[in-house]
């Protein structure tokens, strides 16, 4: 029993080492949900027709962190100060229909619902992040199955009075050439296209309009960007440490069994020849100090 409560133990620990190596989480590059960025810049035309948004593709069992605005946070330069007072925005997790028509509807479950309110443009940078899995502990948490798209938008203008707005706000904002929407798709797996879709670098030069186009093409949505090693190296390396580890305890196991098999053996030997026939106090006592040994190798 000594033996397999051990075994039991190294076990636990090798199998827990493999998860932690299929278990490698991978972030994307964080969206700052500010009218700044140029992720939702698009032309007047596409706004009306409801065909602008920023939409990625993300593999499952990985994270992605959406941040508020903040003073301390801009994209890329600016002319002049962005005010504090319209700082103020509202992530909304929306179904499709919400999505295209910037309004949000009844409230289902975790569809429709305020998912994360930026109310502390002067005080703490806020942010929340996207785990992108099946299930959660938290009841309240998002859930993203493979194969799934989730619609996210912005109904505020900017101001503090806006935040509890329900539709408009910069969601369309035609007059500014803003849409703040995002759809985001969960792969299905690895093997997934969207999710394996070869992207050239981004242009040095920011071009809003040939952004937009490249953002607008039918089909899969464009991958995000990963901010993490090789998947595949790393599984790799896991597979062998698990490998070299697990014949290393068995090899341990099999040298503690046979030494402690051999104690066994030495001990009953030597218990025979030690009792007398009569069976006096000293064969006894002899028997209780040999027991004790040999208990401690089949305990």
């Amino acid at each position: 029993m000594y033996i397999n409560s051990h075994l039991a133990v190294w076990f636990a620990l090798f199998v827990r080492h493999f998860q932690f190596g299929w278990s490698v989480v991978e972030y994307y590059e964080s969206v700052e949900w500010t009218p700044q960025n140029h992720k939702f810049h698009f032309p007047k035309e596409t706004i009306q027709n409801g065909e602008a948004y920023h939409r990625l593709s993300v593999s499952p069992s990985t994270k992605m962190i959406v941040i508020c605005p903040h003073p301390s946070t801009y994209l890329h330069d600016q002319q002049q100060e962005i005010p504090n007072e319209q700082r103020y925005e509202a992530v909304w997790h929306v179904d499709k229909q919400s999505f295209l028509d910037c309004k949000v509807g009844n409230r289902i479950g975790n569809i429709n619902r305020l998912w994360l309110r930026c109310d502390t443009p002067m005080e703490k940078l806020k942010y929340d992040t996207l785990v992108f899995q099946r299930f959660s502990a938290d009841p309240g948490s998002l859930k993203f199955p493979p194969g799934t798209e989730h619609y996210f938008i912005a109904t505020s203008d900017g101001t503090k009075d806006s935040l509890n707005n329900t539709s408009g706000g910069h969601c369309d904002d035609v007059a500014n050439d803003i849409s703040m929407k995002m759809m985001i798709y969960v792969c299905s797996n690895k093997t997934d296209p969207a999710c394996n879709v070869k992207t050239d670098p981004p242009p040095t030069s920011t071009n809003t309009t040939e952004t937009t186009e490249s953002t607008l093409i039918p089909g899969p949505a464009t991958q995000a960007s990963r901010k993490s090693a090789s998947w595949d190296t790393w599984h790799l390396l896991t597979i062998i440490f698990g490998v070299s580890f697990a014949v290393s305890l068995i090899i341990l196991s099999v040298c503690l069994f046979v030494v402690c098999r051999r104690t066994t053996d030495n001990t009953t030997s030597s218990e025979t020849h030690q009792l007398h026939p009569e069976g006096d106090e000293n064969g006894m006592e002899n028997i209780q100090i040999d027991n004790t040994k040999k208990n401690y190798c089949r305990a």
